[in-house]
């Protein structure tokens, strides 16, 4: 710059992490799916872009549907991205009708189609599929799907019979369409047993499948109170399909284990790893089987022991199947712990109550108290409290006045009650053999998958559990106020796609990281060192990316903020070369659309 120009204004223009998403999104083709499954209509703003410019504001901490516009004016972040839109291009009616398209094509399509893509961009191989499903919750009130509804109201019904009156060609047309692609369920927003220990609101379930890496493949939303079990083989079938074939292992909880489903699953070339139930006959059975000598478990961080047993197949084939004992050194002391602090507490608790008093002077008014505190503390096993009953005598004295030495007293019997508190020692003794204990069930044969490796795979079943944090967490899909069920589910698969991007950028980071034998420092508090970085803090650590215009007498330059080394080593761990951001001078400028 010349000295002799005068600096009129310098405008800071906030660029952030717009340029790593862009190349993300090219790569993984996810606007280039989407349009090709929803065809844009027009010359506004496609599904495609809205998708990415949603998943660009939740990655960027921002939440709310209505303020996507005040957010694309308040930084240039989607004008990287999206060059040739404006801000107001960003309204949330187009937003809104976005997500009823894509629900209308089938999100779980759409899903599969960017996925497939993604894997094939990225070579992301898939070994194992971790399942698993949640709960998320939201405010306020919600339309039922169009055909549930159809009765609600007179003007519903009159808007269903202009409908139907189009020209017959228009309905022959429709119901091809219909025909042609499976008709998308609408999940029903209501209560049910909530994962999030908050039952005074409304919820889907949401059910999500990530790979070995913990990157998701798969996502579908289900009604609030719709049990997860019986759509495991579904789920499977699903992802077998996206995938093109059968041959990774499944895992999922105790609710994938029933012999209908592992028929299903298994007889169809599939491979499956879940927990057992521990029923009381089959804990008894394994604390019989370590007091004979039968398991013994040698003194380490894990202890293992397997059998076999066989379940019949489809076309009375026969299906053999491990069952692995495994003992946690960790989860023994834990569940120790545990008992032995809640048969103190019921202890207490029992001998404070105040028998013969108050609100406890009949039998079943204690009996009542009882059960609460056994049931509530959960020892009914393990204590076993009896109510003792005993006639307390009492000398009465007849008449009135005070007593004397010629006072006549009439004897009384009272009926009072007394607790016998005793411990099960033998239960006690039987559940401390199995403390700690859990049980697998795997398809694989030892040959394919030792037992220790089996373990390590199920233990893998927690980036699952991770994602479902993140989606409640970062990525804040918090309750929300959204009247159409169908745009619920569209914006959960939203949330799920940035999910996507996340684990994508840790899985380029981590693999970097590992080829150069090195950790990143400065990203995390306390200057800590890590091998495997999380993404939203490199997003975070990317976002404070300006270009400035400084605006002179004779025109206006354009200068980037000069990166630090934690973002030029980021953007390495991410191979993005560190150029990409000077493509964007002279940055794009718009007129202000207010």
């Amino acid at each position: 710059m010349k000295n002799n120009q005068e600096i009129k204004e310098i405008i800071s223009r906030t660029i952030g992490n717009g340029p790593i998403l862009k190349q993300y999104y090219e790569k993984m083709k996810l606007v280039e799916t989407i349009n090709r499954m929803v065809p844009p209509k027009g010359e506004g703003l496609s599904c495609g872009e809205a998708v990415g410019a949603l998943v660009a504001m939740v990655l960027n901490k921002g939440h709310a549907l209505y303020a996507m516009k005040q957010w694309a004016e308040s930084n240039q972040i989607l004008e990287s991205i999206f060059a040739n839109r404006q801000p107001k291009n960003y309204n949330d009616d187009r937003l809104a009708r976005c997500l009823d398209e894509m629900f209308k094509t089938g999100l779980k399509s759409i899903h599969s189609a960017i996925s497939s893509a993604m894997c094939s961009s990225f070579g992301i191989e898939v070994k194992s599929i971790h399942h698993d499903t949640t709960s998320l919750s939201f405010y306020g009130a919600y339309d039922l799907p169009i055909k549930q509804n159809q009765s609600q109201s007179q003007s519903q019904s009159q808007s269903q019979s202009q409908s139907q009156s189009q020209s017959q060609s228009q309905s022959q047309s429709q119901s091809q369409e219909k025909e042609e692609k499976k008709e998308e369920k609408v999940p029903k927003i209501t209560y049910g047993y909530s994962r999030d220990k908050r039952p005074d609101l409304k919820q889907v379930i949401a059910a999500l499948s990530v790979q070995q890496d913990g990157i998701p493949l798969l996502a579908t939303t289900d009604d609030g109170n719709a049990s997860d079990g019986p759509n495991y083989p579904q789920h499977w079938q699903a992802i077998s399909e996206m995938l093109g074939y059968s041959n990774f292992l499944y895992l999922g909880d105790t609710k994938l284990y029933s012999i209908e489903r592992v028929r299903e699953i298994v007889s169809q070339g599939g491979e499956f790893l879940c927990p057992m139930p521990m029923s009381q006959k089959e804990q008894a059975n394994i604390a019989e089987l370590i007091s004979s000598g039968h398991i013994k478990f040698e003194n380490k961080l894990y202890g293992l022991w397997e059998t076999e047993f066989e379940i019949i197949g489809q076309e009375q084939k026969t299906i053999s199947l491990r069952k692995i004992v495994v003992r946690s050194n960790a989860l023994a002391d834990t569940h120790l712990k545990s008992r032995e602090e809640r048969l103190r507490k019921a202890q207490i608790e029992l001998q404070e109550l105040k028998l013969n008093q108050y609100k406890l002077k009949s039998k079943c008014e204690i009996e009542r108290a009882v059960d609460e505190i056994i049931e509530q503390l959960k020892i009914k096993r393990y204590l076993s409290v009896e109510i003792v009953d005993k006639i307390e005598l009492k000398q009465i004295k007849i008449g009135r006045g005070r007593p004397t030495s010629k006072t006549e007293y009439q004897e009384q019997r009272l009926q009072k009650y007394e607790l016998k508190i005793e411990l099960k020692e033998h239960q006690i003794h039987q559940a401390e053999m199995i403390d700690g204990i859990y049980l697998l069930c795997c398809s694989l044969p030892k040959t394919q998958l030792s037992t220790e490796d089996l373990l390590r795979e199920y233990k893998g079943q927690n980036k699952v559990e991770r994602g479902h944090r993140d989606l409640k967490g970062p990525i804040a899909l918090a309750p929300v106020f959204l009247h159409k069920p169908e745009r619920v589910a569209a914006i959960t698969l939203i949330c799920v796609i940035a999910l996507q991007l996340l684990r994508l950028m840790e899985f380029n980071a981590r693999n970097q990281l590992l080829l150069l034998k090195e950790k990143l420092s400065g990203l995390l508090p306390n200057n800590l060192s890590t091998s495997n970085p999380p993404a939203f803090k490199m997003l975070a650590a990317l976002s404070t990316i300006d270009i400035l215009e400084v605006v002179t007498s004779t025109g206006s330059q354009f200068f980037l903020t000069k990166l630090s080394p934690l973002q030029l080593k980021i953007l390495q761990l991410l191979d993005i070369p560190s150029l990409i951001y000077s493509h964007f001078l002279p940055f794009p400028k718009f007129q202000n659309s207010g």
